[in-house]
């Protein structure tokens, strides 16, 4: 980073970051949903996971790569007039990012992926803040952003012989599976972002404070190329779903039962890199926060506070097989009403904190993941709730000692009021299940936390910092249909994480540091996301999380 100061108002600071790592890709666990006899399930290429492994033992047949490549620079420029700051941030951003992926984790071709990304963006803000000596002050301000960014995904699935022909359920189409190859998806997004905002500050007396905030935004989205192709199981063209379809329908193939030759065929044009339909959305929306706070006494206040928020929409650009319309491509912008009210108190001469809150937010068309066919895609849930309190509470209890205790708690009453998501369950796409009720996904009802730092004087050898922190879960789902439509197995019971770190300063200034540390200290085995991909792939996905892990550090300030 650079700190220019050309005068004496004026302040620049320009910081460069560049990040680069090539990792082994992380491999997910999966496990066959098909039963083929009491106490066996296999995938659809008849492939069951070894019992007898565990957790972090799989057999692949194509370790991959992951290659990340960013860079970000942000400029801050700062001048300072007698009453008041103006501030520009103009911020940059190029990545690039590419992981291959064995993604059935099987030793058999049933499903892989090569997935890349590469996005450039820009941002431009820029504020007035006051710095008046009275009551009031307010910062105004606008923003610019737009985004650039390119995906390409093939995926090669169904290349290894499949139960419909091992078992001879159906050899004609299990012959037609086999025929897939690959799919080539490739999308480019635009996004483009405007938004003028304010906020002020007024001390109604010396108690009481008033906050209010409004920002106006528009947004825009595009899909400016699409293409989705059929290849060879080693990437040889074939043929263009989109654009091409000639049949119209949203399927990768027609089966024999709709074919009048019996054997089905895959429902694509010539090959081509041409473009598909473009899509656009515009967006605006005012939205903004009110808020009231006032002093019990000089270290304690209560506060409550009123917002509107607003996410914009999502583009989904993978996981059709023909032009689709808008309201199908695209997920809607998701709208939020946040209530809460808090306390926040520091006692015994600030040796003692407590912050706490209750809140309630009240979701129109919130945004989540799920998964349509063989894709991952954004959809609305038209209404849903969150209604939770938190306590977070920090403690010197020693007077003697540089030992500081933290303890925090967490509940959450999530509810979705109006879902509705296809049956995966039954064979009739139209098939529907009301899914209102089910908790959020990624929403434990109670968690809670510790933690334990303790400084000691080393003298000529620095000082010593020991930490210690824990963390406990309760469970929680990773779909929004929760246990319904044959999902009950991707949960999460709740868990308990450990954690420590030992580290040691030294030099003149205390600006070397050596560490080492341990991370899931009791080795838990838990996950941290899971998706099923029963009806594509005959098996439920599950990612672990990692195992216990520790190193050692060694740092210098500057």
């Amino acid at each position: 980073g650079l700190n220019y100061q050309p005068t004496e108002h004026l302040n620049a600071v320009l910081k460069y970051t560049k990040g680069k790592s090539d990792p082994r890709s992380y491999q997910a666990i999966t496990e066959g949903s098909i039963p083929i006899s009491p106490d066996q399930s296999v995938d659809f290429v008849g492939y069951s996971r070894p019992s007898s492994y565990d957790r972090d033992e799989i057999a692949i047949d194509r370790p991959g790569d992951t290659d990340v490549d960013v860079d970000v620079a942000t400029l801050t420029m700062t001048y300072e007039g007698d009453s008041y700051n103006i501030v520009s941030v103009t911020g940059w951003y190029d990545a690039s990012y590419r992981n291959e992926n064995d993604t059935d984790s099987t030793p058999l071709r049933l499903l892989e992926s090569d997935f890349r990304a590469k996005t450039d963006a820009f941002s431009q803000d820029i504020r007035y803040v006051s710095e008046f000596d009275g009551p009031f002050n307010f910062i105004v301000g606008a923003y610019y952003g737009e985004e650039d960014s390119q995906y390409k995904t093939v995926f090669p699935a169904y290349v290894s012989p499949n139960i419909l022909q091992t078992f001879g359920i159906d050899p004609v189409l299990g012959d037609l599976f086999q025929g897939f190859g690959a799919a080539d998806v490739r999308y480019k997004t635009v996004k483009e972002s405007l938004a003028i905002y304010g906020q002020a500050r007024y001390e109604i007396t010396d108690l009481l404070g008033l906050d209010v905030g409004l920002r106006y935004t528009e947004d825009e989205a595009k899909i400016n190329y699409s293409n989705v192709s059929q290849l060879t199981s080693d990437l040889q063209p074939v043929g263009s779903w989109v654009p091409g379809n000639p049949t119209g329908v949203d399927s990768p193939f027609i089966p024999p039962a709709f074919d009048p030759n019996g054997v089905g065929f895959y429902a694509v044009g010539p090959y081509t890199l041409e473009s598909g339909p473009t899509y656009s959305a515009d967006e605006s929306e005012p939205t903004g926060r009110v808020s009231l706070d006032y002093a019990l006494a000089d270290e304690m206040m209560v506060y409550g506070s009123y917002s509107r928020g607003y996410r914009s929409g999502s583009f989904n650009g993978a996981g059709f097989w023909t032009a689709r319309p808008l309201d199908l491509m695209y997920a809607k912008p998701e709208y939020v009403d946040a209530y809460e009210i808090g306390f926040k108190g520091d006692f015994f001469e600030n040796r003692l904190r407590v912050n706490s809150a209750m809140f309630f937010y009240d979701y129109e068309d919130q945004q989540f993941s799920t998964v349509e066919g063989v894709a991952p895609i954004i959809k609305n849930a038209g209404k849903s709730e969150i209604t939770g309190a938190e306590v977070e509470i920090l403690a010197q209890p020693l007077l003697d000692t540089e030992m500081t205790l933290g303890l925090s708690f967490g509940w959450l009453d999530s509810e979705y009021k109006d879902l509705v998501l296809p049956d995966i369950s039954t064979d009739d796409p139209a098939d529907e299940l009301q899914l209102a009720g089910n908790q959020l996904t990624g929403a434990p009802e109670y968690s809670f936390s510790f933690k334990y730092d303790q400084y000691f004087s080393m003298k000529e050898w620095g000082t010593l910092l020991v930490h210690f922190d824990g963390s406990w879960r309760d469970k929680q789902w990773f779909t929004a249909y929760n246990d319904l439509a044959g999902n009950e197995a991707l949960r999460q019971d709740a868990y308990w994480l450990f954690n420590g770190r030992l580290s040691l300063s030294f030099g003149e200034n205390e600006d070397y540091t050596i560490a080492t540390w341990v991370r899931n200290l009791a080795d838990e085995e838990y996950t941290v996301y899971a998706v099923n991909l029963q009806s594509a792939y005959g098996f439920n996905s599950f990612t672990p999380g990692a195992p216990r892990t520790y190193g050692i550090e060694l740092s210098y300030q500057f």
